[in-house]
């Protein structure tokens, strides 16, 4: 087990990475799974503020008390989402302000 705890932007960022996976379902399942542990919660959810931005863009800000969550991450769950991170093509230099503590926790 991985323990993980994560903040709004990490958990928001991480979401979103997750969410965008395609493949076979043997290939997506570690992801569900984490995503599964990490979704906000109904009640995170009302307080989460949403302002559109355009007709496809949504910015997302928290209050600033929203906790952070601490997860127990299935090993095997956490080196397919360690191993996605090292290989995505996406990310830019300021994304690792977020990446880099959770792949040092999955790792």
């Amino acid at each position: 087990m991985k323990n993980l705890e994560l903040n709004f932007i990490q958990r928001l960022k991480i979401i979103n990475l997750l969410s965008l996976q395609e493949g076979t379902l043997g290939k997506t399942a570690p992801f569900k799974r984490v995503l599964d542990l990490i979704r906000f919660n109904e009640e995170e959810d009302v307080q989460i503020v949403k302002t559109q931005v355009d007709a496809t863009t949504v910015n997302y800000a928290a209050p600033t008390d929203f906790k952070s969550l601490l997860v127990d991450i299935e090993n095997a769950d956490a080196t397919a989402v360690v191993t996605l991170m090292e290989e995505w093509q996406h990310f830019t230099p300021a994304d690792h302000v977020w990446c880099d503590p959770m792949l040092k926790a999955l790792r």
